[in-house]
């Protein structure tokens, strides 16, 4: 079995290339990445989430040089349909470029069956599946 081990990185290891500001604390969300001694340099890509009281549907790519760790906000396509903001969604990388996303739970207890697909800078819905809105539950007491 492989052990990995991630530490946090530091704030004056970061930097951002875009002009937009570095992802910030966020939670549900899905950070996705090829594994193996040969993928070292490939870039880790982090998917939505909850932040700062907010479903998330940005993409972020983290590239390392060194000790410096780059994000860049990607850009999505204006004629592009993209995914509603989500977390506690799938994802996979299908190739170093693109990745599918799956499910997810929305605001208002909506939780989506959909599949999607992001090739960089566009998305493409694959399969609508059905939305489910969940009745909250009561606790008894």
């Amino acid at each position: 079995m492989k052990t990995f081990k991630f530490n946090a990185i530091l704030a004056a290891q970061q930097k951002e290339i875009n002009g937009k500001a570095l992802p910030g604390p966020r939670d549900e969300f899905a950070l996705i990445s090829f594994i193996g001694e040969q993928d070292r340099a490939k870039p880790v890509y982090l998917i939505g989430g909850f932040k700062n009281g907010s479903k998330m549907n940005d993409v972020y790519r983290l590239i390392q040089a060194g000790v410096t760790f780059t994000w860049e906000l990607l850009p999505i396509a204006p004629t592009s349909l993209s995914p509603n903001p989500r977390s506690s969604f799938g994802a996979c990388l299908a190739s170093d470029t693109s990745f599918y996303l799956f499910g997810g739970s929305g605001d208002n207890n909506v939780r989506y069956n959909d599949m999607w697909e992001f090739n960089g800078t566009q998305w493409t819905l694959l399969s609508a599946g059905n939305t489910i809105e969940d009745e909250p539950s009561e606790i008894p007491l």
